[in-house]
């Protein structure tokens, strides 16, 4: 019998028994669900059916983030598509960019190990200013009219920052919910290739067009990102 206790819930956990609603509280519902039902059914257990039961169970825990798609229909096309309006628009860019990113930082995924390793709820939170830093540059480009020649481009660009700020905001939750966390993980590993494939895109798109900056423009930090603010983020 479990005795009554009259001690506050765990937090985490409702007064009813019930759970948080995260997916680490979810995989451990399912978990002990088909445990159960495996025991009930006089089925043993042993290190080849907890294998199953584990796979089983993560198979059923979704990653619950919400990734928003942008269209065309949410960019603003530029009533110029000529060579001064791309160059404008790189300058525009590249001051968001310039204006937006935190200095400092390191690969996101250094940031998480550490926090992990040394289960520090202090060292997650410097994820804190690069997360913000990808959603302001997405903002500002949403709101920055684009030439037609280089709108799918930007809208790729748009659709990376969504995703991967989007990725970074689940490794953020390590402590409220570890096994979201883990999933993010392994989608920033995937994310980050697409965004730096696109700012590839970007930086040939401004090279076929002849269009160059010098260090101290503000394009410069768009059309040359790897060199300069944007390889650190990853």
């Amino acid at each position: 019998k479990i005795e009554h206790s009259t001690a506050p819930a765990a937090k985490g956990v409702s007064e009813g028994g019930g759970d948080d609603g995260s997916a680490t509280a979810v995989l451990g519902k399912e978990l002990l669900s088909q445990y159960y039902v495996l025991k009930q059914s006089g089925g043993a257990v042993d290190e080849e059916t907890t294998k199953r039961l584990v796979e089983g169970s993560l198979e059923s825990v979704s990653d619950a983030r919400v990734v928003r798609t942008f269209t065309t229909a949410d960019i603003i096309i530029a009533d110029s598509d000529s060579k001064r309006a791309i160059r404008d628009y790189g300058n525009t860019i590249g001051a968001i960019i310039t204006r937006s990113s935190p200095t400092g930082f390191e690969s996101p995924i250094t940031t998480f190990y550490r926090a992990l390793m040394s289960d520090n709820k202090a060292e997650i939170t410097k994820l804190d200013p690069l997360i913000a830093g990808y959603r302001a540059v997405r903002d500002g480009a949403l709101a920055t009219p684009v030439p037609l020649s280089a709108s799918v481009l930007h809208l790729r660009m748009v659709n990376a920052l969504e995703r991967y700020s989007v990725a970074l905001s689940g490794l953020r939750g390590l402590f409220a919910d570890p096994l979201l966390a883990l999933l993010a993980l392994n989608t920033v590993q995937k994310d980050a290739p697409a965004l730096l494939q696109v700012i590839q895109d970007i930086e040939r798109f401004f090279r076929e067009r002849s269009i160059e900056y010098a260090r101290g423009e503000d394009g410069y930090a768009f059309a040359n990102a790897l060199a300069g603010v944007g390889q650190a983020s990853f």
